[in-house]
This record gives structure tokens, C-alpha cells and sequence, in this order.
């Protein structure tokens, strides 16, 4: 099985698409150098250009240096990993309404926070939404463990911090309001994906596609041969299965047999 043929068995559609955007706009960026090209970032004049605040990702830059290149293809791989284990749980159309949430958010959170100060925001590349990202994942597979470059084990828990902090010291380095209204959509996004948000579930029913949906509050009881099996049964297999698909997609991201 070829690479590309491991991606689209993934079906994970939005994140797929979210990946190669975002690379095409990297690569459109480096191409077409015009004054006027890049309109797509967002700066101080919101009200004149309001479709910034959720298409500032796209002003990805990641080809204008060695270090930027790198980073950036880093952060690419981590955004189809995290985004696929994220967008299977959740659904696509769940899950692609989730990165625009958290994108608003941290374009929300900036822009405030430039106001509050006085100051000139320029905010552009993807790294703030999937620092959010980082922290649903990271809240989602507490236990996940992940060996960085195949050498160094860090627990998942521990991959959210890092996110978190290093989000705080680039935007608040030299303004530090700016690092905190930074943290908007870290905060919501934790909230979100610890079920703490009233009548907002973070996971969809990802097999509802191949099974009938078991009502949890009828424990109804599914009977096969002499055994019979109630909801819990069938949530232990999900959370499995789970488990199972992240440790396969982290091992062909780390380039692992």
C-alpha cells in the first residue's frame, strides 16, 4: 500500500483538506511575490475585511526560510495526525465547524488584545488554531504516550502544556495581554473537549454509520448467541478501537513499521 493510498483509507476529508490548503497557500506564497497578493492576513482594518479573522492560517509563510520550512512541515504532519484522531471521533462536518470555532477565536482573542493595548496586530500562519487543537487532542488521549523524532517519550498531557506555553511566549514575548487573549481558544477548547460545556457533547458516535445507536439511559441490551451486551460493551470496543487507529497513525507519522 502506497503512502497516498494509507491517507485516503484514512477518511478523514476535512483534515486532508485543511493539510493540503494550507501547503498550496504556503507554496502560492513563496511563488507569487506581488504587492496586494496576500490578502488574507489579519491586521488592524477588521471591519473592512472581516473574512480575515477565520482565513489568517492561510497566510502560511513557511517556505521563506530554512527554520520556517521545517517548522512548517512539522506542524503540518501534527495537524493530519492530531486532526485525523480528532476528526474521527468527532465527524467531519463536527470537526471542520470546530477548527473555524477555534480559528475565530484565536483571531478574536488578538485583535482585542492588540485593541486593549494600542498596538498593530499582524497575525498570520496556522499555529495558533492547531495549538488549540493540540490541547483537544491532548485532553481526548490522556494516556497516549508519543516518541518525538522516534526518540523522546512524551505523554500527551505534557504535549498540551508545551503547546500551551510556547502559544503564550511567542504572542506575549514583548506584550504580555497579547499572550493571554492569545489563550481563548486553548481555554475553549479544553472546556470543549472535557465536556464541560453544557448540552455540547465533544465526541460524535463515529460507528453510528455501521451499527444502530444503543440508547445509554434505556440500557437496552444487544443479545449475540448467549451473551448479552449493554452500552458499556460497546463504549470499551469504540475507545479501543480508538486507540488502536491513533498508534497507527503515529507510527506511519514517525516513519515506523
Amino acid at each position: 500500500m502506497t503512502f497516498f493510498d494509507r491517507i485516503l483509507r484514512k477518511n478523514t476529508p476535512v483534515t486532508i483538506g485543511l493539510v493540503a490548503t494550507l501547503a498550496l497557500s504556503a507554496i502560492a506564497l513563496a511563488v507569487v511575490q506581488k504587492p496586494g497578493f496576500e490578502t488574507h492576513r489579519l491586521e488592524n482594518d477588521l471591519l473592512s475585511q472581516p473574512w480575515v479573522i477565520l482565513t489568517y492560517p492561510w497566510s502560511f509563510h513557511m517556505l521563506s526560510s530554512g527554520f520556517g520550512l521545517l517548522f512548517g512541515i512539522s506542524l503540518l504532519l501534527w495537524l493530519f495526525s492530531a486532526g485525523s484522531a480528532l476528526e474521527y471521533e468527532m465527524g467531519s462536518k463536527r470537526f471542520l465547524v470546530f477548527w473555524f470555532v477555534i480559528t475565530l477565536l484565536g483571531g478574536a482573542g488578538i485583535w482585542l488584545g492588540a485593541k486593549v493595548e494600542s498596538i498593530h496586530v499582524f497575525l498570520t500562519e496556522p499555529f495558533l488554531p492547531i495549538a488549540a487543537l493540540t490541547v483537544a487532542w491532548s485532553v481526548r488521549n490522556k494516556t497516549q504516550t508519543l516518541s518525538v523524532y522516534g526518540v523522546i517519550p512524551v505523554r500527551a498531557y505534557v504535549l498540551g502544556w508545551l503547546a500551551s506555553i510556547l502559544l503564550v511566549l511567542s504572542y506575549g514575548s514583548t506584550v504580555p495581554v497579547l499572550g493571554l487573549f492569545a489563550t481563548l481558544p486553548l481555554i475553549i477548547a479544553f472546556c470543549f473537549a472535557s465536556d464541560l460545556i453544557p448540552r455540547l457533547s465533544f465526541s460524535g458516535d463515529p460507528t453510528a454509520r455501521n451499527r444502530r445507536r444503543i440508547s445509554p439511559t434505556e440500557k437496552e441490551l444487544t443479545t449475540r448467541g448467549q451473551v448479552r451486551y449493554d452500552q458499556s460493551y460497546f463504549d470499551e470496543v469504540k475507545r479501543r478501537e480508538l486507540e488502536r487507529l491513533e498508534k497507527e497513525r503515529l507510527k506511519q507519522l514517525l516513519g515506523e513499521d
